[in-house]
Order: structure tokens, then C-alpha cells, then sequence
């Protein structure tokens, strides 16, 4: 098939290498030109660097050695005031005595060598002549001198190198009484100056008012030796042009020969200069790295480019064989390729385009290419068509159904592009066509696929709600369980508990005495077992809500004290105290805190045998309005082994969790500590030895009490509850209301017998509503949970009833939740008694809510 051949080059070979390398050169010229630039001002951007470090360095080098002098200057009028105070007593001054008051003061300073005074003559405490110095000389005679510095001088003694700072001393009459003086070590200032980082040919020097050398490194005798005033002609023009410090350069003038960038400084308090030097060599060698590299870029662009420029000669001879190629690829393209003319009709094409059609390539040529075209598409086909020939758009990429020559269809992406002449005007098109119907059939299959996964996706996300839904009605019956346990196991037990407190009251054996005793331990036990569970479920619920109350700190360990105080002694263990270190009062749940450390005190005492045990707090932070307290119990029982620790704060784990183990307990006391610590914004943990003993610890937050407001007591009767409601009498009637027979009995033993009040019953809410109604009450216990009308409804009925609103109404429950309590008071009460009840804190309980008219009879017949 006959192919056209395109002109590619509208010059020869030979004419195009010629301005290749024309351009090229150009080129080369110009980049040249740009690296020389840029290596002109990367020197001078060093240079700057260089001068700009020098000062800086020199500045603090001067400020270094000015604070050095200076604090040996405060030193030496700390001798002279010492000395005129001394002289100021009339007495002559002992100048042996006075080398006492120095060897204190020397030590303040590694830079002196000697601290000393000399007298009037000249001679020292050691012995030594100082009036041919010529510092002592300056101070005697004269008077209005103040610091004098010496130039260098060597130790008559030591031999070694010094500068000496020496102050006028004068006597109690105003006149000259010697000098106090400082010898300040050379050497001492060369190791600070030697630690500068200078490059291998940088200088320091340290010089006085005239220029003569005090430091100098690297030390050259020949050149600067102590006390040399040798110095460049550079830098004494420089110190003539600008006294206080800038910068110069030393040429041939340099006193060592050697070229440097330097910067001074000149210290006016104490009239000496610093002088640095950084040789070109040292600060020049990045540059010097820039210039090779960017000699190195520029060989390598040479190359390149040069490289460059040879292919593109060999590629434009080359151009001729490579047109000849193009047929070639044309043929065994993978693509469909063809050329339309400026009607649309085919004029060449690949045996590609036939096998796709299914057809002779030669039967396409002079055909339509829209007969190609599914018959639905052909119209937007032909309307692309027109918008390229017309030069709209450059070119078209597009997805299109063919027809094959047996009627079927397939799938083919297209790309077509604008051809032009040599005018520029269009020829024609160019296109590619690629078989894309397996693609598109996998397509289709993906998006099936995917809407199969979205029905997927929606019905897992459905069963997870479902699941959600099940897991949260799993907690509110998990709530109402553990609610209705409580209720149902503490009802039982306020009649064990009851019943076990009145016969301990009556005339017992030893043998009773001691096994109601062991029931109500046991009791207690279980007691507080229950609690342990509801605890540990409300904090995992965040059902937990902290009180926020002010509180004394001396409360809280009296209380603590109270309970463990008893089994302590009966062990024989020792129970110390320390919580001095808190503040007086402090804003915070002081139950919640309480029964943390209840449970760290209980533990000690249970695992230790012999020793004590002690109760430690102090602050760990604090600012304006809050405090973090940090608690320790520490006792010298059984400690725990390391493996132990880290599952020992986890609900229902203990250090010994077999079969055989020593100690009971169900392992939620610690859990309980820690999960309350956390709420209180603190933290809880442990630190133990096997066989030392443990310190148990908690942190928690609490709010300072800023007022420093009179903690109100409670009222103060100078008899137990029970003996105060006995001696009330008659004078107040209650109400009990109480469904259950067993409690009925129990509360009103406890109401009439032991506490002596007159006590109504009623055996549900209905009852009680109609009872309040007709007649009058002090005070009405209510139970929450009885057959006809609960407590609550009872309760709301009660303050609806004229004059009855006042009238103080307590729930007697088993219902032991934060919530329970929440909707008592809700519904209208006071306060809240769990079950099963403590006597000593019912009687309490109803001295506090007992009207004051009653409690004020009564003490006006005690009094």
C-alpha cells in the first residue's frame, strides 16, 4: 500500500548542524558568563559572612573578658571595704588577719593566681616587696586613681605569666594604706581564648590601652611575646580611624606575614582590645569547593551538550532512514491507524483497521469513515469532524461503538488530530483507534460488582445497628439486673443487720456475744462486696459523678482513723500519720477519696503481720485555685512479686489468684482505687519488694478552698443520737411507710424501742398518702418500692396536700444507685437512708431533719 512521505525538515542535514552548533556555542558563552557571576558573588557573600562572624566573635570575646575583669573588680572592692571597715575602729589593721578574709575570697574566681594586699611599704603578709611594681607605684602616689592593670608580668616566685588588677586601700584618716590586688593567670585567658574556632591560620589577641599584647595566639615570641606593643601598620590605622572597633584587612603589613580579614573591639570600662583574625584561606575554602564543583558543572554541561549537538548531527542524517521506518511501525502499530481527507473519507490505512472491520484493508480505502461508526453515534461524529476541519479544536479523544462487517460491534477508543499542509491549511486527519471492548466489558462487571457491594455495605451496616442496638438494651438490662440485685439482696440484709444490732444491745453469753459479732462482720463483708460490684459498674458505665464539696483534711483522717484503728492495734501494728503538708481545706469528693484509701489501708493492714503502717500526703503541683495531692500508704508486710504488679489494679485480679492463696478479697478494691483516682484527675499505683513491704500511692486534683470561710459542725449534743430522740419522746411522731413485714419489724424496733419515738405505720403509698392527709407528721420514712403506689408517687401526692409541703420526707431504700438517689430527690425528698440501714446513721439522720422546734424543746430541758 503506498504511503505518503512527509517533509520533516524544511533544511539539510548539513545546514542544521551548522545552527545547532552555533546556538550551542552562544549558549556555552552566556553560561560561562552566569557561573563567573555567581562565583564573584558567592565570594563576596563569604567575605561578608566571614567579616560579620569575626565581629560578632570579637564582641563577645570583648564582653567575656570584660565580665572576667569585672567581677574580679568586685572582688577587690570587696577587700577595700573590708579594710577601711577594719580600719574604722581606730585599731591598726592586722594585715595577717586580713589574708584570712582573702584565702575565703580567692576561691571565688579560677582565673586568680594571688589574691594578697600589701602595705603602706610595698610588702605583702608572704613577705614579698611590691614597691618597684609599677601598679603600686600608680596607686601611691596617686590618690584619684581608681582599678589599675598591669601590663604582663612573670612571678618572681612561680615564674609564670600574670596580669594584675590592684585597688588604692586607704585608712580610716582618708590616706594611702597600700594596695589590695589581684593576680589574674595568663594562662587561664588563653585556654578561653584558645577554645575559639579560628580556622588553621586565625589570630586572637588580647592588648591594653597601648596596644601591648597581653594574649596572643597562637603564641609567636618572635613575633608578639607579653608585653610586645608590636603590631601591624593596618591595624594601628584602623585603631586611629575608629577607636571603639570595626574591621580591616592586614596585607604584607601583617607582623607574621600572613594575610588575614580581622575585627576588633575596644573595652572602655577596663581600656583593652580584642583583635581576631580569620585568614582568606580559611574562610575562602567553601568558595574554593563552589569553584570546582561549578567547574566541574560547566565541563559537564560541555560534554553534554556538546554530546547533545553531535546526536542531533547524526540524527538529521538519519532523518531520511528513520522516514522510511515510519512506514514500518505504520504497519505493525497494535492500534488501528488511518488518514481521513478533507470529505471523510479514508485515504490510508494499517492492516490493523481491516482486521478490526473484519475486512480487506484495501476495501476501506475511498470509503466513508462514518459507515465505520455505530449508526446512533455517527451524529456526534460528524459534528467533531466539522469542528476539526474547521480548526475549532485541535484535536478529539473519545470512546465509540464500531460495526464490523458481520454486523457486530465492538468498543474502540479513538484519538484524532488536525493534519495540515505546508500553507498550514487542513489536509485532513490523523486517528488511532484501540480495541477497548474487553475493558469495557470488565467495567461493567466492576460496576456491578460494585453496587453488589454498596447492597453489601448497607446491609452490614444494618445488622451492625441492629447489633449496636442489642449491646445498648444488653447494658440498660445490665443496669436494671445489677439495680434489682441491690435491692432485692440489701432488703434481706437490713434485717440482718437490724436484728443482729438489737440483740447485741440485749444481755448476752460471751458465746452469743461473739458469734453476733461474726454475723455482723460477715454481714458488713457482704456488704461491702455488694458495693465493690456496684461501684465497678457504674464507673465503667460513667455513671460515677463526683461530689464537689469542701472538706477537712483532719475529717478525713479521724475518719480513717476510726475504722482502722481498731484492727491495727489488735495486730499490734503501728498506724502513722502524716498529712501535714495539704492545705487545712480543700473542694472535692471527700467520699469518694475516703474510700480510696480505705481500701489502701485495708489492704496494708490485712497482708502485714508485724511492723507499721503509715499514711503519708503531700503536694505534687499546685497553682491559684487547685492543688494535685499525692497519698501513700506504706507498710512492711508481704510485698508483691514483679509479675503480679502489672495485673494487680485490673477489676478481679489479685497478686495470688490460686486455689491455696492466704487472703481473700474478690480483687475489685484496687481496680475501684484506681478508676476513682482517675476521675479525680490523678492517677494510682504501686511500689513493692517481696518481703519488705509495699507502698501503695494515688494522685487526685482537688479545688482550694479560697474563702477562708468557719466549717459549720454538726449540731453538738451532749448525748449519743439514740439517747437525744429517747429524751424527744412524745414530742414527735414519724411515719413509716414499709411494705415488707421482716423490715417493718425491723425499722420499728429500732424507731420505738431503741430510740423511743412514737412511729406510725403504713404498708404502701396509698396508705400513706391517706394517713399524711389526716394527720400531721414530723418527719415520714418512705420506701421506694411497694405494691398499689410506690414511694415516689407517694411522695409527690404528699406535697400536694395542704400544709404538708414542708413536712420532711426520707427514702428507706435497698436502691443504692446515684439515680436512685437523683429521683428521690426529684420527686419531692430530703434525703436518702440505703439499706440496709446503720442505726447510729438513721438516728443521725433524723436528728438532722427533725423540725428545730422539736430538737429546741429538748434542749431546753437539758439545760
Amino acid at each position: 500500500m503506498p504511503f505518503a512521505k512527509a517533509n520533516l525538515s524544511a533544511v539539510s542535514p548539513n545546514a542544521l548542524a551548522i545552527r545547532l552548533i552555533s546556538g550551542w556555542l552562544l549558549v556555552v558563552v552566556c553560561v560561562f558568563a552566569l557561573a563567573a557571576g555567581f562565583l564573584r558573588n558567592s565570594l563576596l557573600m563569604h567575605e561578608e559572612r566571614a567579616r560579620i562572624m569575626a565581629s560578632n566573635l570579637a564582641q563577645v570575646l570583648e564582653r567575656d573578658i570584660s565580665a572576667a575583669l569585672e567581677k574580679v573588680d568586685l572582688l577587690l572592692l570587696s577587700v577595700v571595704d573590708e579594710f577601711q571597715r577594719r580600719s574604722e575602729t581606730g585599731a591598726a589593721v592586722d594585715y595577717r588577719e586580713m589574708e584570712s578574709f582573702l584565702a575565703r575570697s580567692r576561691h571565688r574566681q579560677e582565673s586568680i593566681q594571688l589574691l594578697s594586699i600589701a602595705d603602706v611599704d610595698g610588702k605583702t603578709a608572704a613577705g614579698a616587696m611590691l614597691a618597684d611594681r609599677e601598679y603600686f607605684r600608680q596607686l601611691r602616689d596617686n590618690p584619684g586613681f581608681g582599678l589599675v592593670m598591669s601590663k604582663p608580668l612573670r612571678g618572681r616566685v612561680s615564674g609564670k605569666w600574670s596580669v594584675v588588677l590592684a585597688r588604692r586601700l586607704i585608712d580610716a584618716r582618708g590616706e594611702f594604706a597600700g594596695v589590695a590586688y589581684a593576680s589574674l593567670s595568663i594562662e587561664y585567658f588563653e585556654k578561653r581564648l584558645g577554645a575559639l574556632s579560628l580556622g588553621y591560620q586565625g589570630t586572637v589577641s588580647w592588648r591594653d590601652a597601648d596596644l601591648a599584647s597581653v594574649v596572643r595566639l597562637p603564641r609567636r615570641p618572635d613575633v608578639a611575646d607579653y608585653g610586645s606593643t608590636r603590631v601591624s601598620t593596618a591595624f594601628r590605622a584602623a585603631v586611629e580611624a575608629a577607636p571603639n572597633g570595626g574591621d580591616y584587612i592586614s596585607g604584607e603589613t601583617a607582623i607574621d606575614g600572613v594575610s588575614r580579614l580581622h575585627a576588633y573591639r575596644f573595652n572602655p570600662t577596663y581600656r583593652f582590645y580584642v583583635n581576631l583574625g580569620i585568614s582568606p584561606e580559611d574562610y575562602q575554602a567553601p568558595w574554593w569547593g563552589q569553584v570546582k564543583a561549578t567547574l566541574a558543572l560547566l565541563a559537564l554541561f560541555v560534554l553534554v551538550t556538546g554530546g547533545g549537538i553531535a546526536l542531533l548531527y547524526r540524527n538529521a542524517r538519519r532523518l531520511a532512514e528513520r522516514e522510511r521506518m515510519l512506514n514500518s511501525i505504520f504497519e505493525t502499530s497494535d492500534a488501528a491507524i488511518f488518514m481521513l481527507d478533507p470529505e471523510g473519507r479514508i485515504k490510508h490505512a494499517n492492516e490493523r483497521l481491516g482486521a478490526m472491520i473484519g475486512c480487506p484493508v484495501g476495501d476501506l480505502i475511498g470509503h466513508a469513515y462514518m459507515d465505520l461508526v455505530e449508526a446512533q453515534q455517527r451524529p456526534i461524529v460528524e459534528t467533531q469532524f466539522r469542528r476539526l476541519m474547521a480548526g475549532e479544536i485541535s484535536f478529539v479523544r473519545y470512546e465509540r461503538q464500531y460495526l464490523r462487517r458481520d454486523g457486530s460491534h465492538f468498543w474502540g477508543f479513538v484519538c484524532s488530530r488536525l493534519l495540515r499542509n505546508e500553507s498550514g491549511s487542513p489536509s485532513g486527519l490523523v486517528g488511532l483507534i484501540t480495541d477497548i471492548d474487553e475493558q469495557k466489558k470488565a467495567a461493567t462487571e466492576l460496576e456491578n460488582y460494585r453496587f453488589h457491594l454498596e447492597t453489601l455495605v448497607r446491609d452490614r451496616t444494618a445488622a451492625l445497628e441492629a447489633a449496636r442496638d442489642a449491646a445498648e438494651a444488653a447494658n440498660r438490662s445490665k443496669s436494671a439486673f445489677l439495680a434489682n440485685m441491690s435491692h432485692e439482696i440489701r432488703t434481706p440484709m437490713n434485717a440482718i443487720i437490724g436484728f443482729t444490732h438489737m440483740l447485741q444491745r440485749e444481755l448476752l453469753t460471751p458465746v452469743q456475744a461473739d458469734r453476733l459479732g461474726k454475723i455482723a462482720g460477715s454481714a458488713e463483708h457482704l456488704l461491702s462486696i455488694l458495693n465493690d460490684v456496684l461501684d465497678i459498674s457504674k464507673i465503667e458505665s460513667g455513671k460515677l459523678v463526683l461530689e464537689v464539696e469542701s472538706f477537712r483534711v483532719v475529717d478525713l483522717v479521724e475518719g480513717l482513723l476510726a475504722l482502722h484503728a481498731e484492727r491495727a492495734e489488735a495486730k499490734g501494728l503501728s498506724l502513722k500519720v502524716s498529712t501535714s503538708a495539704l492545705p487545712a481545706q480543700l473542694r472535692g469528693d471527700q467520699t469518694r477519696l475516703l474510700q480510696a484509701l480505705h481500701n489502701y489501708l485495708g489492704n496494708a493492714i490485712k497482708f502485714t503481720r508485724t511492723g507499721a503502717i503509715t499514711l503519708r500526703a503531700a503536694v505534687v503541683e499546685e497553682d491559684a485555685e487547685s492543688v494535685l495531692a499525692r497519698f501513700e500508704v506504706i507498710d512492711t508486710g508481704i510485698g508483691i512479686a514483679p509479675e503480679a504488679i502489672g495485673r494487680l489494679f485490673s477489676a478481679f485480679e489479685q497478686a495470688d489468684n490460686s486455689t491455696t492463696r492466704q487472703y481473700g478479697g474478690t480483687g475489685l478494691g484496687l481496680a475501684i482505687t484506681r478508676r476513682l483516682a482517675e476521675l479525680m484527675g490523678g492517677a494510682a499505683g504501686v511500689e513493692s519488694v517481696p518481703g519488705e513491704g509495699s507502698r501503695f500511692w494515688l494522685t487526685a486534683r482537688f479545688g482550694k478552698v479560697l474563702v477562708d470561710g468557719a466549717v459549720v459542725p454538726d449540731p453538738d449534743y451532749r448525748q449519743a443520737p439514740e439517747s437525744v430522740l429517747q429524751a424527744l419522746g412524745e414530742d414527735c411522731r414519724l411515719l413509716l411507710v414499709e411494705d415488707d413485714p421482716v423490715n417493718q419489724e425491723v425499722a420499728l424496733a429500732l424507731l420505738r424501742n431503741v430510740a423511743g419515738l412514737n412511729v406510725d405505720l403504713a404498708e404502701n403509698g396509698e396508705v400513706a398518702v391517706r394517713m399524711a392527709g389526716q394527720r400531721t407528721y414530723d418527719l415520714i420514712l418512705m420506701d421506694l418500692l411497694m405494691p398499689v403506689m410506690d414511694g415516689l408517687e407517694a411522695t409527690r401526692r404528699i406535697r400536694d396536700l395542704p400544709g404538708r409541703a414542708k413536712v420532711p420526707i426520707l427514702a428507706l431504700t435497698a436502691n443504692a444507685f446515684s439515680e436512685d438517689r437523683e429521683r428521690c430527690l426529684a420527686a419531692g425528698m430530703n434525703d436518702h437512708i440505703p439499706k440496709p440501714v446503720d442505726p447510729e446513721l438513721l438516728f443521725g439522720t433524723l436528728l438532722r431533719w427533725l423540725p428545730s422546734g422539736a430538737r429546741a424543746r429538748q434542749r431546753e430541758q437539758q439545760e
